[in-house]
């Protein structure tokens, strides 16, 4: 997930198969619960998003440690 440069929003990421899913599940909550007040999109065009050296709310992902493959 990454802020948006101009501190209007968000952009993450999903599969294609799951994004029609996941929009369709936000209109279900978003009927259900009167205290959702934000919108979810699929974006035609990645809009530019802020620098993670300046995002105080970006945090890195932690790198995987490489685990040695057992002898089979």
């Amino acid at each position: 997930m990454r802020s948006m440069a101009d501190g209007e929003g968000v952009v993450f990421d999903l599969g294609v198969l799951m994004a029609d899913g996941f929009i369709e599940s936000f209109l279900q909550l978003k009927q259900n619960f009167s205290r959702i007040d934000f919108e979810v999109s699929v974006c035609k065009k990645l809009p530019e998003l802020k620098d993670p050296a300046d995002d105080p709310d970006y945090e890195l992902p932690e790198p995987e440690e490489a685990q040695p493959k057992e002898d089979q």
